[in-house]
C-alpha cells in the first residue's frame, strides 16, 4: 500500500468522523478521543423505548413528560454513587420555559434535584443535558428524570418536541443510542 492510499483512507475516516460528529475543526489527539468515547457502542442508553424522532408531549402545569417507556420515574438503587448525565433535543412548541430535571425523591417527598438550562417558547432542535452525581447517603427511594415546565406555569396549550432523549452513566452527553431491549427496524 502506498503513502497516497494510507492518506486516502485516513481522509475518509475523518470525513466519517466529521459527518457522525458534526465537528468540523481541527481536533487535539485528547478531544478526537473523548469524541470517539462518546460516540463507542459500550454505552448503553438507560432510557427504554426513546427515539431519534421527534415526539410530541403535552406540558401543562409541571409537565413532567418523559418518552421513555416506564419512566420518567426509577427506584434510586442503580444509581447511587454515581453520575448519570440526561440529554435530549428540544423544540418548545409552547408559551412557557422548559428544563430537564433530575430530582429525588423519599415516598413522594422532595428531597433534591438538578435542572438544566431553559428552552424558551419558539426555540426549536435545542440540546439540552444535565449531569447529576446521585449520593450515596440519601435516604431517597426514587429518581425523576424528566423534561419540566418552568414553575408548574404550562398550560393545556403547551407543548414540546423531543428527540433523542438518552441518560448515560457518567458526565458526558454522548451520542443517543437506543437501549439494547428496544426493538429497532
Amino acid at each position: 500500500m502506498s503513502l497516497n492510499d494510507i492518506l486516502t483512507a485516513l481522509a475518509a475516516h475523518a470525513d466519517a468522523f466529521r459527518q457522525k460528529t458534526g465537528v468540523t475543526n481541527r481536533l487535539s489527539i485528547a478531544d478526537m478521543t473523548k469524541l470517539l468515547d462518546d460516540l463507542s457502542w459500550n454505552k448503553t442508553n438507560l432510557l427504554k423505548g426513546t427515539s431519534d424522532q421527534y415526539k410530541k408531549l403535552p406540558m401543562s402545569g409541571w409537565g413532567q413528560q418523559s418518552t421513555a417507556t416506564g419512566g420518567p420515574e426509577y427506584a434510586i438503587n442503580d444509581f447511587l454513587g454515581k453520575d448519570i448525565t440526561y440529554s435530549m433535543i428540544v423544540t418548545n412548541l409552547g408559551h412557557h420555559k422548559v428544563e430537564l430535571e433530575v430530582k429525588i425523591t423519599h415516598d413522594g417527598s422532595y428531597i433534591n434535584n438538578l435542572t438544566s438550562a431553559y428552552v424558551l417558547p419558539g426555540e426549536k432542535d435545542r440540546f439540552i443535558t444535565v449531569t447529576y452525581h446521585v449520593p450515596t447517603d440519601t435516604k431517597a427511594n426514587r429518581i425523576s428524570i424528566l423534561i419540566i415546565s418552568d414553575g408548574g406555569r404550562g398550560t393545556d396549550d403547551d407543548y414540546v418536541e423531543v428527540k433523542d432523549e438518552r441518560l448515560y452513566f457518567g458526565t458526558e452527553p454522548g451520542i443517543w443510542t437506543p437501549n439494547p431491549a428496544d426493538k429497532v427496524g
